[in-house]
């Protein structure tokens, strides 16, 4: 796992997390990113529902949840690109390789300093740590359009392509 650093940003304008990612084990509620102050405490959350292949977009009030979920979104054994995006109206999307697969409400992040920060880990003790590889992983301070997300997934043939579509967004 990454541990990254504490940050205070409240991404009132809203957020993108992005990245490929090749699972290898349906581990129990592994997260994709976890960053907040503990379990719960204001997380911003991307994981795996249980083991199933269920994606969990998530934002926490306090210990409060607001999640959207989308169904089998998660493919063992194989490199997908993955997006979630919050934009400042609090809908949330979340996509799998250019491909909208869920929509809806979240919470808007609470301004405050994340000091337990974790991509390939959870601030819950109980969950499994994510199991496969990650790359190109991406957090923007704002919401990518589909057209960017799918920009991002067709530059994936030309290594200085895709490096010139996150550094343009």
């Amino acid at each position: 796992h990454v541990v990254v650093p504490a940050f205070n940003d409240r991404f009132g304008s809203g957020m993108t997390i992005a990245f490929w990612a090749i699972p290898t084990a349906s581990n129990g509620f592994a997260r994709f990113l976890d960053f907040g102050n503990g379990a719960p405490s204001d997380n911003i959350l991307l994981y795996r529902s249980g083991t199933s292949s269920n994606l969990i977009f998530e934002v926490r009030d306090d210990a409060a949840a607001s999640t959207v979920t989308a169904a089998g979104a998660i493919i063992n054994n194989e490199w997908h690109h993955y997006a979630a995006v919050l934009d400042s109206n609090r809908t949330a999307r979340i996509y799998r390789d250019g491909t909208l697969l869920a929509s809806g409400t979240l919470y808007m992040p609470n301004p405050l300093n994340r000091t337990l920060n974790y991509i390939g880990r959870s601030n819950w003790t109980g969950d499994a740590y994510y199991a496969g590889g990650m790359d190109e992983f991406a957090i923007y301070d704002r919401p990518l359009s589909q057209t960017d997300i799918q920009a991002h997934y067709a530059a994936r043939t030309n290594a200085e392509t895709y490096r010139q579509h996150v550094l343009a967004h």
